[in-house]
């Protein structure tokens, strides 16, 4: 027998002929302990220090023999109920990693708690967090603590929740991705108040979230009322309507949503705007009262992490016929009222940006038919700028009134581009949470909004009460919940919306037809050609550019390109620059406006300038941009157009009459593009002048720059310098010109 061992003949071993036991050696006497055991305790009374009762060991058997040895480490993280190995790393004072020795570990976990025992108690507090009606007196009086103290508690009972237990319970037998499960976690951290997501869903949802507790049935099949102390995206609203029993009819009551157990900080809102309660009571107030309550709600709050103000629309999906509501949508003739009003709506609060720094701004679209709807988009994108959010209002009534879907495909297959085309990069949709298949109507429509929305660059969202309500109805089945507790109702649909794009139904919905498509050797698609790098250089050696710069359409050119030294790239290097702002009308190039330079309203956009500088379409879109960027410029504009440009034809021969350019440089040609064989720079072989409208000039000039003069100079694309030598060449120009500084002012010794 190994040294150590002793007989055991009078020791019963634990059940099952184990080999292995945890014994307490206490005072009065052995006791042996199987699958459960009492926490670790200190040795027994040594010398001066008073300690426990005993301490802990570790018997092995053999047979009848056994082994005794004092517990390790990894024994005492797994007695206490933490994972193994969790103490066994440290950080030292000066933040290195260090190993802890199994003596320290050991009293570590001595010192500490143990964490089931700490949840078991926070969830036995529960009924507690409910205010009693004495309790809520006691709130209005300036008791604020108690509500404070419940949401502290709920809080912390709730970061004890084992969120990828419930995600793997909730799953069940169902077959579901990774990426969905992982959806899934992050929205239980949400529904439980945790923190929120820090994933990017494919279509966000806003969570209508006005009460202060939900009930639901627990179970035991009692009602259980616990705190709304959610986090993630939320939405909110300072309006309620309520039906008077008495009179039938529906009454307008103002409020600050009772939501105060929200984890504020972990909340993106929606305030909306009061519109569709209204709706309901047929009344309507201003759109300053409509503000002043949307405002008045973020004031009474804690801080959210973000807000959006949502624009006071009128909705056209209810009527109200002698007295009654009825769920009925307008007439065409009725809706040019409710556009009206909603564009006017829009231009209200684009006129307050002023007292909205730091917000992001919904502004609302209507419409009937798809024809008045897009008109209504085009008048209130006058009213957006860039991080606007475009609202598609009219449409919550889709999930009871499902025929109304081909109206609904046509109109988005209108205006989703119309948006794009405008630079606005995010669609919300109102109160439509329709995603699963009904009877007759296989494709819901957020599904393929989405994928429309996916092709322009545009990132969707929605609201609804749908994920937390149905789950609070008594029967949740025919309520439409997939699960009867309301956070994890929550959880599962916000991570089906956010896996839209795994959908089968994830389309291109009906009606939409494939934008035309051009080949290398067709003419660019907007018309779009890049410009060389000497096209700059050659304008800076001539011209004294300073102080703000836009770049109305930009291209690839605004951080450089494939073609070495787009315009706004090369800018950036030039020492008198102050500022420099990109626009182009294509969304899928990088810059900071995509707004339409051929329309004046796009300008009322742009930042003050001094010198617009750009290379616009040399078709019929160059005059209507050259005259928009003579208004918007302080000093002057320069643009690059083909010499024909100069001929006075009907679209810019009063112009150019009035406004002849101060000063034309003429260039070599330069090749765009290759033949139709693709094979030979050859078919954009065209003669380019930099024409220059300086607002200071009294003289006109002509300036003829032969390739000879012209350094960095190259015949086609595939010859182009590189960024670096570019910019060394407009670097080199900067120290030849001797700028002097005068003031706000530069002189150079051009001309």
């Amino acid at each position: 027998m190994p040294a150590g061992w002793l007989s055991t003949t009078n020791t019963k071993k634990s059940s099952g002929d184990s080999s292995f036991a945890i014994l307490y050696r206490a005072n009065d006497g052995d006791r042996l302990y199987e699958e459960e055991a009492p926490t670790l305790r200190s040795p027994a009374k040594t010398g001066n220090h008073q300690g426990g009762s005993g301490a802990y060991k570790v018997r092995e058997y053999q047979g009848e023999a056994y082994y005794e040895r004092p517990i390790n480490a990894t024994e005492a993280e797994k007695l206490m109920g933490w994972e193994a190995g969790s103490t066994a790393v440290g950080i030292d004072s000066n933040g290195n990693e260090i190993q802890v020795s199994q003596t320290q570990r050991i009293k570590m976990l001595g010192n500490g708690i143990i964490p089931r025992e700490v949840a078991d108690i926070l969830l036995g507090l529960k009924p507690m967090l409910q205010l009693t009606d004495t309790e809520s007196a006691v709130a209005k009086r300036g008791g604020t603590h108690i509500a404070e103290e419940k949401q502290r508690i709920t809080q912390l009972s709730a970061s004890f929740v084992d969120v990828e237990a419930i995600a793997t319970q909730l799953i069940g037998e169902q077959e579901v991705t990774s990426r969905f499960y992982s959806y899934l976690v992050e929205y239980l951290y949400e529904a439980y108040g945790l923190r929120s997501s820090q994933l990017q869903p494919d279509l966000t949802c806003f969570v209508n979230a006005q009460a202060n507790t939900y009930s639901h049935i627990n179970q035991t099949g009692q009602r259980e009322s616990e705190a709304n102390n959610i986090a993630g995206h939320i939405e909110l609203c300072g309006v309620r309507s309520n039906k008077n029993k008495k009179t039938k009819k529906y009454e307008i009551k103002e409020i600050i949503p009772d939501c105060k157990h929200l984890n504020f900080a972990e909340c993106t809102v929606l305030i909306d705007s009061g519109a569709y309660p209204e709706v309901q009571a047929d009344r309507r107030v201003t759109f300053e009262k409509s503000l002043e309550r949307q405002l008045n709600v973020v004031a009474s709050l804690p801080k959210f992490k973000k807000i959006h103000i949502v624009s006071y629309d009128l909705l056209i999906d209810e009527k109200h016929l002698h007295g009654k509501r009825i769920k009925q949508r307008w007439s065409v003739e009725e809706g040019e009222l409710a556009v009206a009003e909603t564009v006017n709506a829009a231009k209200y609060l684009d006129s307050q940006r002023h007292r909205l720094e730091g917000y992001t701004l919904v502004q609302s679209c209507q419409g009937v038919d798809a024809q008045q709807y897009a008109r209504c988009v085009e008048q209130v994108l006058q009213y957006c700028r860039p991080g606007d959010v475009i609202g598609l209002g009219g449409w919550c009534f889709l999930g009871r009134f499902s025929k109304s879907l081909p109206i609904f495909w046509e109109t988005i297959n209108l205006v989703i581009p119309m948006i794009a085309k405008a630079g606005i990069t995010k669609v919300h949709i109102f109160g439509c949470t329709w995603y699963k298949p009904k009877d007759g109507f296989p494709l819901p429509p957020l599904q393929s909004l989405l994928w429309l929305c996916d092709q322009h660059g545009i990132s969707l969202s929605t609201d609804g009460r749908s994920p937390i309500a149905n789950a609070l109805w008594k029967d949740t089945n025919r309520a439409g919940a997939t699960f009867p507790y309301w956070r994890h109702n929550l959880a599962w649909v916000k991570a089906e919306f956010a896996t839209l794009r795994d959908s089968p139904l994830y389309q291109a919905p009906p009606g939409w037809k494939q934008p035309i498509e051009f080949s290398p050797t067709e003419r660019h698609r907007l018309d779009f050609y890049e410009s060389p790098s000497w096209f700059t250089t050659e304008l800076l050696r001539h011209v004294p550019i300073s102080g703000v710069i836009g770049e109305p359409c930009v291209g690839g050119g605004a951080f450089g390109s494939a073609v070495a030294g787009g315009i706004a790239s090369l800018l950036r290097s030039w020492p008198h620059s102050t500022h420099i702002w990109t626009n182009d009308i294509d969304p899928n190039k990088q810059s900071d406006y995509h707004l339409d330079a051929t329309l004046a309203e796009s300008w009322a956009l742009f930042p003050n300038t001094d010198w617009i500088i750009t290379n616009p379409p040399y078709a019929e879109n160059a005059a209507p941009i050259i005259k928009n960027a003579y208004q918007k410029a302080r000093v002057g504009v320069v643009a690059f157009l083909l010499t024909s440009f100069l001929e006075p034809c009907s679209d810019r021969a009063d112009f150019l009459k009035d406004h002849p350019p101060s000063l034309v440089l003429t260039f070599p040609r330069y090749c765009f593009r290759k033949d139709k064989s693709g094979k030979r720079w050859a078919t954009d072989n065209m003669t380019i002048s930099c024409m220059v409208w300086d607002k200071r000039a009294t003289t006109q000039q002509l300036i003829v720059r032969p390739q000879s003069e012209i350094i960095g100079f190259y015949k086609n694309p595939d010859h182009a310098i590189s960024q670096q030598e570019a910019e060394a060449i407009v670097k080199q120009i900067a120290f030849e010109s001797k700028i002097k500084k005068k003031g706000t002012r530069y002189a150079l010794n051009y001309y």
